[in-house]
């Protein structure tokens, strides 16, 4: 294909002579006469190089220059002038020009050498384009895979280290920094040998390090972390020499997995099979155990009955992982905290469009929980149409899904819950009899924790051990002040309350002792000592005359009038505030 040119020039006689000559030496040759039409033969044509005179009537060639540079900055432009016009030369190249010739009809070969050159010049400006091109798609691509790996690396929860044949950390993930207390101080391009680690030969960094002296792999060893300040961490180290293609050591990798959670959650299901999450000593409580013991063998339905607070949810997950069907789901719904439409969709679920928003079929938690067990909490609280559906599973094991004519059969252990009086219900006629029969086939009754006060003693530390744990504080107990009044007290919320009143003891206090300031104020109200002339009385019942009497009969003594109305001193305070007596 041949090379074109085209030139652009108001002399006739010289486009004819030098517009011959180009063709003869090979070129396609488009001509010009104006500025105006060689911006349009630029436009429209596919020239190589272009021949510009400056000198032109209408639109000069400075303008052409400046239009097609803004346009093509690689295109040769080669500005003819003639002899003694260097300052239009010069003021062309700074425009743009590649070069320039001078115009001479009588001697062509200058002009040839030129347009040769030029030709030349733009070869090896594409060729140069073509590696730059290539070049940077490389960068890119390297870029994008450097970038992708970064993020895997990072993106693995486990952590992950190399070192090279010396020792020199080559690199590491984010998650090896974060779950490594050793971590933050290992950098690229320094060795592992910390003083810690050399210390320590069992630490992470320590088994590495092993693994690259003797060259031997170390597999899935369980290390407890001796270096986290927080609490101890359970690890999983697998480290591995890397050899090259002639079996040389070039260097080590770990894997580390923080297997804590693991073993936490394997603990939790222990202290399950253990009854560890239900705790009490009284012989009520034993002999709820040996109760759930007993059930343990069997598949029945139970009901558990007991006030708000006293535990029932820890029975229920008792029954289940030590019962038969532990290896199954446990499926758990409040059936007081939904709607009947909703409670009925939970439960057995709906298929789509059986009514406004149901996009898409739902499998209810009967469904959910075959082969396991289901709890149905406050199960005193469901409406009639669900208690229908509901004796319906118990009897024939099956139900339809809202909005749906399709039998489903269902196995599953039916665990219900309630701190209403059934009975009292059937007879109201707002719990159907035969459910209720069915239901209660097997019955754990909870006893308050008013009834088995000599348990408070165990929960106490149960529960101060545990917030001491969460809290990260060093909580041993509570004082004997505290212990008197949480034996004295009646506790209408049960276990739920006691361990409330716990946590925000073990929340204020700095460790140590929980105190009676340490006590929420129900508890500091409650915990005055027994009257001296006008009998204890809970704060709520205190009026503005026993405060008056009281101030009177302790002349004004803030602490006394406090022991004679068996309140706190805070509770006097507040009392004065409240009937705006003076202080």
């Amino acid at each position: 294909m041949k090379q074109s040119i085209l030139y652009i020039d108001d002399d006739r006689m010289s486009r004819q002579v030098i517009g011959t000559y180009l063709e003869e030496l090979g070129y396609t040759v488009s001509l010009a006469e104006s500025g105006e039409k060689g911006l349009e033969a630029f436009h429209e044509g596919d020239a190589e190089v272009i021949l510009l005179d400056l000198r032109m009537p209408g639109m000069h060639g400075f303008e052409v220059l400046k239009r097609i540079r803004k346009q093509d900055s690689d295109i040769p432009i080669l500005v003819i002038s003639g002899v003694g016009e260097m300052q239009d030369v010069i003021r062309a190249l700074r425009l743009g020009a590649t070069n320039y010739v001078i115009k001479s009809l009588e001697d062509l070969g200058i002009l040839e050498k030129s347009v040769r050159m030029a030709f030349h010049n733009l070869d090896l400006v594409r060729e140069k384009r073509v590696y730059q091109e290539r070049l940077a798609q490389t960068l890119e691509e390297k870029e994008r895979y450097q970038k992708q790996l970064e993020s895997i690396f990072n993106s693995i929860p486990d952590g992950l280290i190399t070192i090279d044949a010396r020792g020199t950390v080559l690199d590491y993930n984010q998650a090896m920094e974060a779950m490594c207390p050793l971590g933050k101080k290992l950098k690229i391009n320094h060795f592992t040998s910390t003083s810690e680690s050399k210390i320590a030969e069992d630490c992470c960094l320590g088994i590495l390090e092993q693994s690259r002296r003797k060259n031997r792999q170390v597999l899935n060893r369980r290390v407890e972390c001796s270096f986290s300040n927080s609490d101890q961490k359970v690890l999983l180290v697998t480290a591995s020499p890397i050899r090259n293609n002639q079996e040389e050591l070039t260097g080590a990798t770990m894997i580390i997995k923080d297997i804590t959670r693991e073993q936490e959650l394997e603990e939790q299901i222990q202290n399950r099979r253990r009854f560890k999450n239900i705790v009490g000593k009284s012989h009520k409580m034993q002999r709820i155990y040996t109760l759930i013991r007993q059930l343990s063998t069997v598949d029945s339905t139970v009901l558990i009955l007991g006030e708000s607070g006293t535990g029932k949810e820890n029975v229920m997950d008792a029954l289940h992982y030590t019962g038969i069907r532990s290896s199954g789901p446990l499926c758990k719904v409040n059936c007081s905290a939904l709607s009947e439409d909703l409670l009925d969709s939970e439960l057995f679920g709906h298929v789509k469009g059986a009514f406004t928003g149901a996009h898409k079929d739902k499998i209810g938690r009967f469904e959910a929980a075959h082969g396991g067990s289901i709890f149905l909490d406050e199960i005193g609280e469901i409406s009639h149409r669900i208690q229908l559906k509901l004796l319906r599973v118990l009897e024939n094991k099956s139900f339809e899904r809202v909005g749906s004519s399709q039998t489903i059969k269902v196995d599953c252990r039916i665990i219900s819950a309630t701190n209403v009086d059934l009975t009292q219900k059937v007879k109201e006629g707002t719990f159907r009899e035969d459910l209720y029969y069915r239901l209660k086939v097997l019955t754990i009754s909870l006893p308050p924790l008013r009834e088995r006060k000599e348990d408070i003693p165990l929960l106490v530390d149960y529960f101060c051990r545990h917030f001491s744990h969460e809290f990260q504080k060093e909580v041993f107990g509570v004082s004997n002040a505290v212990m008197n009044v949480l034996m004295r007290y009646d506790w209408p919320g049960n276990i739920r309350e006691l361990k409330h009143t716990l946590e925000h003891g073990c929340l204020l206090s700095p460790g140590g002792m929980i105190k009676m300031e340490h006590l929420p104020l129900e508890l500091i109200d409650f915990s005055g000592s027994p009257s001296l002339g006008l009998g204890s009385k809970k704060p709520r019942e205190l009026t503005r005359e026993h405060i008056e009497q009281a101030l009177t009969q302790a002349e004004g003594n803030k602490s006394k009038a406090a022991q004679i109305l068996g309140c706190h001193r805070k509770t006097l305070y507040r009392k004065i505030e409240q009937f705006k007596l003076p202080l």
